[in-house]
């Protein structure tokens, strides 16, 4: 039993090492400004890109961009072809397939509505008074009062799901056209507010931690990208790099 142990951390050891000569670490990128853009080089930056190159620095690996939709990114960092997503929840399902480093930042889900919409909403009850559609992004997570919510028929049959970051963006278009009447979107990431506004009831607010795929990460190179992540937190670099994009 002893041998087969030292055997194991051998091999566990090796793969540590191994990947950390190889130095690439997956992440997944989708246009989605002012978290993930491309510069004028056509280069991916953001402040969620920065945050994670400043971790992948630290640990001395380079970065590879996986383009593809979040729903899509949380199968792919279960599966292991993924190894860094950000802006993640923690969540039990999570759990089983990530581990979280951070938080890098805290967001708020925001009620997006049209301008000159006067929809009293004091608890989660209250959405299903709004008039038409509310928009939601399949993948993300809207706190545990949102999950009960869909359970309701009265305003699961209200929802539209739309996939990714982009069709959000067009859902905002719909919003102002009044072909839906209420879009949740994360504060920060909407920039233009011409037409609509952001509506005084928060949806849901909680830190968001990078996850780190339990698959494709071994345990040992895991502790190194942990401790980057703290030091860069307590430092206030995290907070710095956010700000340059506000």
């Amino acid at each position: 039993m002893t041998l087969k142990i030292v055997v194991i951390t051998i091999i566990m050891s090796l793969f540590a090492i191994n990947l950390n000569a190889d130095c690439i670490i997956k992440l997944r990128v989708r246009e989605a400004p002012p978290a993930y853009l491309k510069d004028n080089n056509g280069e991916w930056t953001g402040f969620v890109v920065e945050q994670a190159k400043a971790i992948v620095n630290a640990v001395g690996c380079k970065i590879m961009y996986i383009d593809m939709p979040w729903k899509r990114a949380l199968f792919s960092l279960e599966e292991g072809s993924l190894d860094m997503l950000g802006n993640m929840s923690i969540t039990d399902e999570r759990k089983l397939y990530s581990n979280f480093i951070g938080p890098h930042r805290f967001e708020k889900m925001r009620l997006i509505v049209n301008k000159d919409s006067n929809y009293q909403i004091q608890k989660h009850e209250d959405l299903k008074n709004i008039p038409g559609k509310i928009s939601l992004i399949r993948g993300l997570w809207y706190g545990e009062e949102i999950k009960q919510l869909l359970k309701d028929h009265s305003f699961s049959d209200k929802v539209h799901w739309v996939s990714g970051s982009k069709l959000a963006v067009q859902e905002i278009e719909r919003l102002r056209l009044g072909r839906v009447k209420a879009v949740v979107y994360p504060e920060f990431f909407l920039k233009d507010l011409s037409g609509i506004k952001y509506h005084s009831f928060i949806i849901n607010s909680n830190p968001v931690y990078f996850g780190i795929s339990k698959k494709s990460i071994a345990k040992p190179f895991l502790k190194k990208i942990e401790k980057a992540a703290i030091d860069l937190a307590n430092s206030g670099e995290f907070e710095k790099i956010e700000n340059l994009f506000h």
